[in-house]
């Protein structure tokens, strides 16, 4: 049950990497390194976790703290946040130690700060948007970050917030568009009414679906409306199949 946990809250906060990289993660007796295309060891199995390459930089974890290292292996950002989300349009989100509580912020490729770590919980980017927690309580399960309750929202690469936290469950942004819940459980929004934001944080089809089964693709997704599947399109019409 635990391991099936971790495995969700993986996906929901880190995501699969399906594009090819050009160094594989391995592992060797519990702990991760890097080969090249050829299978020959770039970067030597030494840390805890790790995950795949993005923008030249990976996310990579010894015991407790995490960083970034680049393709030669050299740690470019310190092993010094307890998560972290992978690079894109030139930033990662980060969580670290604010008092006694995790809070989590927006690093450039140096390591500046971009966005204060103010924010309680956070996903993973998604068309340079990044969903982010206000008023929950974020943990770590394992090294997997997750959030406990509070409103979820999103901002984006420059820390600017585009839909206020009001939400109790999103996923990331498909297509110029993400999925929005109220009224449901947990993280997955179990319960809830849902309806779709787009990247200038309007509201564009209403929170009245019972389920969403399929985030836009094709310009279509899938829902659940009173016990019938169906498909709309991004004007909330929905489509024949």
């Amino acid at each position: 049950m635990k391991k099936t946990l971790l495995i969700i809250l993986s996906l929901i906060y880190f995501g699969i990497t399906t594009q090819a990289q050009e160094l594989i993660r391995f592992e060797k007796t519990g702990k991760y390194g890097y080969t090249n295309q050829n299978g020959k060891t770039v970067i030597s199995a030494k840390y805890s976790q790790a995950y795949d390459f993005s923008e030249g930089l990976a996310l990579v974890r010894d015991n407790s703290k995490c960083g970034f290292i680049d393709e030669k292996g050299k740690i470019i950002i310190p092993l010094q946040y307890y998560a972290g989300t992978p690079f894109q349009a030139g930033v990662a989100g980060v969580m670290a130690m604010v008092g006694s509580k995790f809070k989590w912020g927006l690093i450039d490729k140096s390591g500046k700060e971009v966005a204060p770590f103010t924010y309680d919980g956070a996903k993973t980017f998604s068309e340079e948007m990044l969903a982010v927690n206000t008023g929950g309580e974020g943990l770590l399960l394992k090294g997997v970050p997750f959030t406990k309750g509070g409103k979820w929202g999103f901002i984006d690469k420059t820390g600017k917030e585009i839909v206020v936290p009001a939400y109790d469950a999103v996923y990331n942004f498909s297509e110029g568009l993400a999925a929005v819940s109220m009224g449901g459980k947990g993280l997955l929004g179990i319960g809830g009414k849902w309806g779709f934001v787009d990247n200038a944080g309007v509201e564009i089809i209403p929170l009245k679906y019972d389920a969403l089964l399929e985030s836009f693709k094709n310009e279509k997704a899938k829902v659940k409306l009173n016990g019938k599947e169906l498909y709309i399109d991004k004007a909330g019409k929905e489509l024949k199949e």
